[in-house]
């Protein structure tokens, strides 16, 4: 798993970014042989006036078609990397479940009526 971490208006130094990757790799331990990479990006949305206003956008890139984007805004990027990741780490896990449980099911019906499984045609 790549960890790729981007910043717009907003210094991070290379123990914050290192600090940061470790987090990360942390946070998707148990999901890394099903992670291609994740891209983490800081934004200051209102420009450097205070209050409310660090955006993390956290995107998670599968090897399966799963494929997730979060976005959380808070008051500094510590807080707003935790709970984004927390998001982002559980909104994963729930669409491979369902894609899992669907290849599951297709795989079942494919099976008692003899037919070869091909995948759907995406329109």
């Amino acid at each position: 798993m790549k960890c790729f971490i981007r910043s717009n208006n907003v210094k991070l130094s290379k123990k914050v970014r290192s600090a940061m990757v470790e987090q990360i790799s942390k946070t998707f331990d148990r999901l890394q042989d099903k992670i291609q990479y994740v891209v983490v990006s800081f934004q200051d949305v209102n420009g450097n006036k205070g209050g409310i206003d660090k955006q993390c956008s956290i995107k998670v890139v599968g090897y399966d078609p799963v494929d997730v984007q979060v976005h959380n805004t808070k008051e500094n990027i510590h807080s707003a990397l935790y709970e984004g990741l927390s998001k982002a780490q559980f909104t994963f896990t729930s669409k491979a479940k369902k894609l899992a449980s669907k290849l599951r099911k297709r795989q079942s019906v494919a099976k008692y009526q003899n037919v070869p499984l091909t995948p759907e045609p995406q329109m």
